[in-house]
């Protein structure tokens, strides 16, 4: 049986961020804003995540303006593998590197001038392989969605860029996770 849960924010306030974040292995699990951790949704545990995720991105400003964004998952190596010892490390991969239209459906629960987007070009990441996602890509003012493989992290995270000669004022997305 397959169980979905409820889409949710991926940042509390839309991000303006202007450029990608250089994320590096990490001796501390990653928190703070835009970082996922699944079973602090009620969403699997440690031994068991949800296969994918489901994104649809929105932005303010109006139709047909643009920004990207990435999603990385976060995986733990284990501290103590009987060998050697050592200190636990979360590495990040790259899951989708994606390109984001603005259509021109309002999403006015959220924010004045908030749209869902109805492009999406997908750049990089394994998601750029058909066999780790499904692209609903509608280029008519249709909400679009990606639904993206996870590949066993237990975290992800949303990172967000407008530069580039990029119209949108401000991004986020909404996430939902699916397991069985």
């Amino acid at each position: 049986m397959l169980a979905v849960s409820p889409f949710q924010y991926a940042l509390a306030t839309n991000s303006t961020s202007t450029g990608f974040t250089n994320f590096n292995v990490a001796t501390t699990e990653p928190s703070g804003a835009g970082i996922i951790k699944f079973n602090s949704y009620g969403i699997g545990n440690s031994e068991n995540v949800p296969k994918y995720v489901q994104l649809i991105p929105f932005g303010t400003d109006g139709s047909n303006d643009t920004f990207d964004m990435r999603v990385y998952g976060y995986s733990p190596t284990l501290a103590n593998s009987g060998l050697v010892t050592k200190t636990a490390m979360w590495i990040p991969q790259l899951l989708l590197d994606v390109s984001v239209v603005l259509g021109a459906r309002t999403f006015s629960g959220h924010a004045d001038n908030t749209v869902l987007a109805d492009t999406l070009t997908v750049n990089g990441g394994p998601a750029d392989n058909a066999e780790w996602r499904s692209l609903i890509d509608c280029q008519e003012d249709l909400v679009a969605s990606v639904l993206v493989h996870t590949r066993g992290c237990p975290i992800i995270c949303f990172d967000w860029d407008l530069s580039g000669g990029q119209e949108a004022v401000s991004m986020n997305c909404l996430w939902r996770a699916f397991s069985g």
